[in-house]
């Protein structure tokens, strides 16, 4: 922009030979050779004007980006440490899943033996139910965080 505004001066020359229609059939050679230049008088500094909006709107589209940038690895750390939390969780709600199991195994056949009432069993039962549906909403979380990582990692600037 700044360039497009200052002092111009353009030099042209041009030589032909022309064939004129007229009653004297001869070829005519003709040269020519001029400078035009050109010189905004009134502009009040627009063209400067126009040139520091022009880089200050590329700054701002670089920030913007850098920032953008930012703001996704930022935002896949914490998906990654999230999906990390969410599969140590699954981890210890199998450990739960096969306790509860085992503890409902054991009072089943303590009530088999006469020893416990058979609203031990529900209940055990019903710790063991508990036990599973957190083990599946902890391996549902693990699943979420692992798409959402692997959507920030489709976007290119980021990967594990």
């Amino acid at each position: 922009l700044r360039a497009g505004h200052g002092p111009a001066v353009v030099l042209s020359a041009r030589s032909s030979r022309d064939y004129p229609n007229g009653p004297v059939h001869e070829t005519i050679t003709q040269n020519s050779a001029g400078a035009n230049l050109r010189w905004s008088l009134f502009e009040g500094g627009r063209a400067v004007r126009e040139a520091e909006e022009q880089a200050s709107l590329a700054r701002a589209a670089r920030d913007r980006r850098r920032q953008t940038e930012n703001d996704l690895r930022r935002e896949w750390a914490k998906a990654r440490d999230r999906w990390t939390g969410a599969r140590e969780e699954t981890e210890l709600n199998r450990a739960a899943v096969q306790e509860r199991t085992e503890l409902a195994r054991l009072t089943y056949d303590a009530y088999r033996a006469g020893r416990t009432p058979f609203l031990e069993v529900q209940s055990a039962n019903l710790q063991l139910l508990d036990a599973q549906t957190a083990l599946a909403r902890s391996r549902l979380a693990e699943l979420t965080q692992l798409a959402v990582l692997e959507s920030l990692s489709s976007k290119g600037s980021v990967s594990p």
